[in-house]
Formats: C-alpha cells, sequence, structure tokens
C-alpha cells in the first residue's frame, strides 16, 4: 500500500503567489533590536513561505518568531498595504538553486484570516 501523500493532498488553505514585503521582530530586551527583512513567496491564511538572506537565518525548525508583513488590499478605487503583526512557527527550510538564501515556511500561530482569495 503507498502511503505518500502529495503536497497539495495535505494543504488546508490555498497558496496566493504573493510577494510581500515582510519584517521579523526579534525578541532581544534592547531598545532598538534589529529586524530581519524578507519577502514573501506565497501566502495563504495558515502560514507563508518567504525569501530570506543565508546570513540572517537565526531560527531553527520548531522556533516561534513574531513578523510584520504588508499585505496589499485594494478595491475598484483604491489600493493601499495593510500591516498587520503575528505569531508563526517554522516548519521547514529550502536552499533553492539559485543560490540567493533560503526558502523558509511559517505557519501562522494562531491561523489567521487574512481574507486573500
Amino acid at each position: 500500500m503507498n502511503t505518500t501523500v502529495k503536497a497539495s493532498e495535505r494543504r488546508q488553505f490555498d497558496r496566493i503567489g504573493k510577494q510581500c514585503p515582510l519584517w521579523f521582530v526579534g525578541e532581544q530586551t534592547d531598545e532598538k533590536a534589529d529586524e530581519i527583512k524578507a519577502r514573501t513567496v506565497n501566502i495563504c491564511d495558515g502560514g507563508i513561505l518567504c525569501r530570506i538572506k543565508e546570513d540572517e537565518v537565526p531560527w531553527q525548525v520548531g522556533d516561534f518568531v513574531r513578523l510584520r508583513i504588508n499585505l496589499p488590499r485594494e478595491t475598484p478605487n483604491t489600493y493601499f498595504l495593510e500591516s498587520i503583526e503575528a505569531d508563526g512557527r517554522v516548519i521547514r527550510f529550502e536552499i533553492p538553486g539559485d543560490g540567493d538564501g533560503h526558502l523558509m515556511a511559517l505557519a501562522f500561530h494562531p491561523r489567521l484570516d487574512l481574507g486573500m482569495r
């Protein structure tokens, strides 16, 4: 019996291929903690896949991180970026073939309703 499950069959939420600016906030007690910048590759209510520079990955799989993301919102007459803060848990890392940093997958904790369809 084959128990292999395709990634698309495991996914609970549809991914949307949007590139959005993203910042990770450290839990440092310094008055001015450094933020790490990244950009989403795709996003859904359950989490994100983002590209982050290789030398800026201070976490391991299972770590919880605080993040801020600017989501594009638009109507027929307006366009703006909504800033959302959330907590996420690092699910996995990938090293893409292009050698441009790491891909990092995070699950929102708790799940968010981003209103993106």
